[in-house]
């Protein structure tokens, strides 16, 4: 990974083979996916350049840069769009493929994370080992190489005390992984959500962690802001589970895609908001269903729940 670091490549992506054997099946994938070892990872490597001349010779560069890595199949890059695009598609596939596969009531869980970058290689086989420690066969690893940002996906069920024991050990071990293990950071690209809130104090110190509190407190006072979300007093806030909502939204993996696409953007609710008003309502039914708070989210839900169709008709001349 280090000498990839001063080669002139745009991205370079790691796919553990349980990523790799994920998407495998998938239309459009190479048919070597299938024949490759349990022990191996491969590397997506990306460059681009405003012409073909620089190309060539960056090419040229970071082969040079891997002659020395061991490879169990030739160091190929493609200029063919089609080939470079089904390449691509193996990466953008991952998340999507653990979700797809989840028995229905589980949760799909994505983290990233980060390590040295010369220690990596090492990170994802002790990565690995937690999985199997844990018996989350699914899970996968994937990840921005050149920085050591790690994400690992896998699924979880929060309805038994077992299930939700055997998470908290997962969790308990990775952080201490990263933190103790390498000095590494538990949120490499993403936000701190309350899954990581329990987490923050180990990861900045004591110190640091009640200055936190002091800015929030001076700000927020009353936590009216994202509350939960990256300061949580709750160290089992990320083992429970989201209440059931409906068949439909419960099959949502909320990876956001959706989000600045759907028409109702700036109009009503979006997608995202849709599902954490309608489990919140679920919630409400279950526990005061003849509470003035669900009443509220009920007759709020009728307009903000709805979702804006255009519809293309043809308008004959005359009515023009």
């Amino acid at each position: 990974m280090a000498a990839l670091k001063q080669a002139p490549v745009t991205a370079v992506e790691l796919m553990d083979r349980a990523a790799l054997r994920s998407v495998q099946g998938k239309p459009g994938m190479p048919a070597y996916l299938h024949e490759l070892d349990d022990e191996v990872a491969a590397l997506l490597v990306d460059a681009r350049a405003a012409d073909r001349e620089t190309l060539d010779r960056d090419v040229r560069q970071i082969e040079q840069s891997l002659a020395d890595m061991s490879v169990v199949m030739p160091v190929a890059f493609t200029y063919d769009p089609h080939e470079y695009q089904a390449l691509w598609n193996i990466r953008k596939g991952l998340f999507p493929a653990v979700g797809a596969v989840r028995q229905t009531g589980t949760t799909v869980i994505i983290e990233d994370v980060a390590f040295p970058v010369p220690e990596l290689a090492t990170a994802v086989r002790q990565l690995q080992a937690l999985f199997v420690k844990y018996g989350y066969h699914e899970a996968l690893i994937f990840g921005h190489a050149l920085e050591g940002n790690l994400h690992f996906v896998f699924t979880q069920d929060f309805s038994t005390q077992t299930e939700i024991q055997r998470y908290q050990g997962l969790m308990d071990d990775v952080c201490a992984l990263v933190v103790d293990g390498y000095g590494g950071s538990l949120k490499a690209e993403h936000g701190t959500g309350r899954n990581m809130a329990p987490f923050v104090e180990m990861e900045w110190g004591s110190d640091a962690y009640q200055l936190m509190w002091e800015i929030k407190r001076l700000f927020d006072p009353e936590n009216l802001l994202n509350p939960g979300v990256i300061l949580n007093e709750d160290p089992e806030i990320h083992l429970k589970p989201l209440p059931a909502a409906d068949e439909i939204v419960d099959k949502c993996i909320e990876c956001g895609f959706c989000e600045m696409i759907c028409p109702s953007w700036d109009l009503t609710l979006t997608p995202h908001q849709r599902i954490v008003s309608w489990r919140e309502i679920t919630r409400q039914n279950a526990s005061d269903p003849a509470g003035e708070r669900l009443k509220q989210l009920q007759d709020d839900f009728v307009y903000q729940g709805w979702i804006p169709v255009w519809l293309m008709v043809s308008v004959p001349p005359a009515v023009l």
